[in-house]
């Protein structure tokens, strides 16, 4: 087992077993590298704070940029590919009723000691 797994990481690192893979000889920069990851697998964001951002706001925008804005721009430039976001909803009053398809996922968690 111990040989396998040696070969292996030589074989990864030589770039033999997975192309594409840079051996010793192709070395890159930190930001060469990221470049590299983002341009062939694109970054998904899931930690999208926006209704605390919501809730930390306390001046103007004519007073300075809101903390933690995201425009498109910025998500293109730094590669984000997709993002989820959240909101906040109000729940229908019907709450118990999963017969519409909008509620029909209902997830429970035990909360026994």
């Amino acid at each position: 087992m111990g040989s396998v797994l040696i070969t292996v990481s030589k074989s990864l690192w030589s770039g033999t077993l997975c192309s594409g893979i840079p051996g010793p000889a192709a070395v890159l920069t930190m930001e060469e590298r990221v470049d590299r990851i983002l341009s062939e697998s694109p970054l998904f964001d899931g930690y999208d704070d926006l209704a605390g951002l919501i809730q930390a706001f306390t001046k103007p925008f004519i007073h300075g940029g809101f903390p933690g804005h995201v425009d498109l721009s910025r998500l293109a430039k730094g590669r984000v590919g997709g993002t989820f976001w959240s909101v906040h909803v109000k729940c229908p009053a019907d709450w118990m009723d999963f017969s519409n398809a909008n509620y029909a996922l209902r997830t429970e968690i035990p909360w026994e000691v």
